[in-house]
């Protein structure tokens, strides 16, 4: 059987993704972190969400609007 290269690509670069992801989360305080994001204003908090999820929307639609199919006549 064969296997398929981009397959051993994909888990390789997910296995690193992960591993970075862990050494990176190791460095952070998340004693203060948590304590930041307790005190700070809920209402910022929720605008700052708002905004970011307006955003994903957009590029959303700007992806479809790029990979549609064209329709030649």
């Amino acid at each position: 059987m064969k296997r398929n290269p981009s397959r051993a690509l994909r888990l390789a670069l997910t296995g690193l993704i992960l591993i970075g992801l862990v050494l990176f989360a190791r460095t952070v305080n998340w004693r203060d972190t948590w304590r930041a994001i307790r005190d700070a204003d809920r209402g910022i908090l929720l605008l700052a969400a708002l905004v970011n999820m307006v955003s994903l929307a957009f590029k959303v639609l700007r992806c479809w609007i790029c990979l549609r199919p064209v329709v030649v006549p």
